[in-house]
C-alpha cells in the first residue's frame, strides 16, 4: 500500500462515514468522506481517489448517479458499493463497481474488500 492511497467514503449516515474513515486512516489511507451526492461530486472535482466506498441510497440522489458522473469525468477508482439492498448488487457491478458489500458490515468486511482489491496484503 502506498501512503498516498486516497479513498473517499460516501454514505448519508454520518456515523458510517466516521467509522470507516477512522478505520482507514489507522491503516494509513488518506481518507475523505461525503454525506451527500453534491459533496461527493465536489470532492471528486478536487481530488483523485484510488478507491471509493459508496452507498447507493443518498439523501440527494443515488450512488448510481455518482458512478455515472465518474464515468463522464473518465475517473476510474476502484468502487466498493455498500448497501442494505443486496438486490442492487447486479446493477452496481454492471455499472462498474468492483465489489458489493452488504450492510450491516464489520471492519473485517472492509479489510477483506481491500485485500480483494489488492490494497492490503493477504
Amino acid at each position: 500500500m502506498d501512503l498516498m492511497d486516497r479513498t473517499l467514503v460516501v454514505d448519508d449516515e454520518l456515523d458510517i462515514c466516521l467509522m470507516v474513515t477512522k478505520h482507514l486512516q489507522k491503516m494509513q489511507f488518506e481518507t475523505d468522506y461525503a454525506v451527500t451526492l453534491k459533496d461527493a461530486r465536489s470532492k471528486l472535482d478536487k481530488s483523485i481517489y484510488e478507491f471509493i466506498f459508496l452507498d447507493l441510497n443518498l439523501t440527494d440522489g443515488s450512488g448510481f448517479d455518482l458512478m455515472k458522473y465518474m464515468k463522464e469525468l473518465n475517473l476510474s477508482p476502484k468502487i466498493i458499493v455498500i448497501s442494505a439492498h443486496d438486490n442492487e448488487s447486479t446493477r452496481a457491478l454492471a455499472m462498474g463497481a468492483h465489489l458489493f458489500v452488504n450492510k450491516p458490515f464489520t471492519m473485517k468486511t472492509i479489510n477483506d474488500a481491500l485485500r480483494t482489491l489488492n490494497f492490503l496484503p493477504n
